[in-house]
């Protein structure tokens, strides 16, 4: 049995998989707040830290929580415990709790957001468009489907399986368009939109802007967006498993207080 587990141990073994290097430059990843040689017990995983998640974390007595999303992303010159970055900072401290943040690294990972979406949707022959440190297009997961699918059969299985009630489709094919060819760019996907192979025969990605879509719908590329929450969080199941089969006597947890922040009213 797994016994003074730190938290070095676990942040090592995460970056063997997502490597702070592969990360982009204009990110924050890595310890955000804490002490990486404390002792840990439980872990708890979110894609966004919150208030909500922190007192989440007090209940299952977690020692560690793992987010996506950094919580000190930008430059801050003062922690203001009236802020609701601050008041979280004030929390961890208080309660003992490290943060860690695995984001661009993870979304660049073999074992990260976009290969986790690619394997939901059921493709085949998963890789990034690049695998060299610092290419942008190493966000881009490429696959294709055995036998081609419907377009319209396509969105109803993404909606039911990762449990979402809409999705955005540009389309100027139809619904009966088959689709092979998949590029996969989850969370905010409009920077890369000019990167997509040519030969994919559609894009899924989390959220573009207005504009991005415009242009994607004139071109003529089907354009698939999840919303950038439910493009990313089932890499949260997938962290969880790989965790778990290397600290098995830890309890790893998914927060069950996360979500979209807003709602569709």
């Amino acid at each position: 049995m797994d016994i003074n587990i730190k938290a070095r141990d676990i942040i090592d073994f995460v970056e063997s998989f997502a490597p702070v290097k592969s990360a982009s430059d204009w990110d924050n990843v890595g310890l955000q707040v804490g002490d990486t040689e404390k002792t840990v017990k439980n872990v708890l995983l979110s894609l966004d830290l919150s208030p909500e998640v922190i007192e989440e974390a007090l209940n299952v007595k977690a020692d560690l929580i793992i987010t996506h999303h950094p919580l000190i992303f930008r430059g801050i010159k003062k922690i203001d415990y009236k802020t609701p970055v601050g008041s979280m900072i004030s929390l961890l401290i208080k309660n003992n709790i490290t943060l860690y943040s695995a984001h661009t690294n993870l979304d660049k990972s073999l074992e990260g957001t976009g290969v986790e979406l690619a394997c939901r949707l059921g493709l085949s022959d998963i890789k990034p468009l690049s695998s060299e440190p610092g290419d942008e297009r190493g966000f881009i997961i490429t696959g294709h489907f055995e036998s081609p699918m419907k377009l319209n059969e396509l969105v109803s299985f993404i909606k039911k399986d990762l449990g979402i009630p809409f999705v955005k489709l540009t389309d100027t094919h139809g619904d009966e368009k088959e689709i092979r060819t998949c590029a996969v760019i989850t969370g905010s996907g409009g920077s890369l939109l000019r990167m997509m192979p040519s030969d994919a025969d559609l894009i899924i990605t989390g959220e573009v802007s207005y504009h991005d879509a415009l242009e994607s719908r004139m071109k003529g590329k089907p354009l698939l967006q999840l919303g950038h929450f439910n493009s990313e969080k089932p890499v949260m199941s997938r962290l969880k498993k790989l965790l778990k089969e290397k600290f098995p006597s830890m309890d790893i947890m998914v927060s069950v207080n996360e979500g979209e922040p807003y709602w569709i009213i």
